[in-house]
């Protein structure tokens, strides 16, 4: 993604609603949920409901930039996702939003 982070994050305050529906992604196509529901977006963070998940996953806007940060690298193939996850739990939830908002400015 072009977009520095600051701009990123500024774009899922704008364009992600909650109850909106993010498609499960990731670059092996290896996904276990297909999609899940966004429950509540913050100023430092959103959470989403997956029908996989006993409980509300609340995702950090810090933890999103971790990944943001290597986005390009991930996609490319050149960080596995197991290396994503060495530092972050919420690697399924933050590649789906970042996959969905690209695809909203194409």
């Amino acid at each position: 993604m072009k977009l520095k982070f600051d701009a990123f994050w500024q774009l899922c305050q704008e364009k992600l609603n909650v109850d909106d529906v993010i498609p499960n992604w990731s670059v092996s196509g290896n996904i276990r949920t297909k999609e899940f529901k966004i429950s509540e977006i913050m100023q430092d963070s959103i959470s989403y409901d997956s029908p996989t998940a006993e409980n509300i996953q609340k995702v950090s806007k810090t933890q999103f930039e971790e990944v943001f940060d290597v986005w390009d690298k991930y996609k490319n193939g050149n960080i596995t996702r197991a290396e994503l996850r060495n530092n972050n739990n919420k690697t399924t939830y933050i590649i789906a939003t970042i996959r969905y908002l690209e695809n909203l400015e194409k």
